[in-house]
């Protein structure tokens, strides 16, 4: 210890204490020595449970269809993609839908043939009152060529959300 002791004396303390923290720290963060934690912050290794293991994935019928909608406004036209669609009704008598994109505007609204609805903005909605060609399917509303006064709606929405 004594022949190291000259040795350490040379090298500044800051520079001595930095090194030894270093060490510290490098060791700790080494996942190879613990297999816990190597296979926990995995995600791509997460385990699976027999639940898991014997569902089968949905079918085409049990997954609801991604909705698209293009709205036309004085020619220029914007896609709309409504990730959340709330129904209320039954299944196959839809009575009112809503859609969000990420539960914020733009919003998109109908209520059988009494009224249709799209928000895009702060500005005024585009709104007509008993519209035209929409179709009201199972889990599902269509609308083709639906004049909303200046505006024109086409496309699907799928509900993702039942209320009654």
């Amino acid at each position: 210890m004594r022949a190291c002791l000259p040795t350490l004396a040379r090298i500044p303390r800051r520079t001595f204490l930095l090194t030894a923290f270093a060490a510290v720290v490098l060791s700790g963060c080494s996942a190879g020595n613990d297999p816990v934690s190597a296979s926990s912050t995995s995600p791509d290794k997460a385990p699976t449970t027999s639940a898991e293991a014997s569902t089968p994935p949905p079918t085409a019928a049990e997954t609801p269809a991604a909705s698209a909608l293009t709205l036309t406004v004085n020619g220029q036209q914007t896609e709309l993609m409504p990730t959340d669609v709330y129904c209320s009704g039954t299944p196959g008598d839809i009575q009112h839908i809503i859609g969000k994109t990420n539960n914020q505007l733009p919003l998109v609204e109908a209520e059988k043939s009494n009224f249709a609805m799209v928000k895009i903005g702060q500005g005024a909605p585009h709104k007509t009152q008993q519209p035209d060609g929409i179709s009201y399917g199972a889990d599902s509303v269509t609308f083709v060529n639906v004049s909303l006064g200046s505006a024109t709606l086409d496309g699907t929405m799928a509900c993702t959300k039942w209320e009654s």
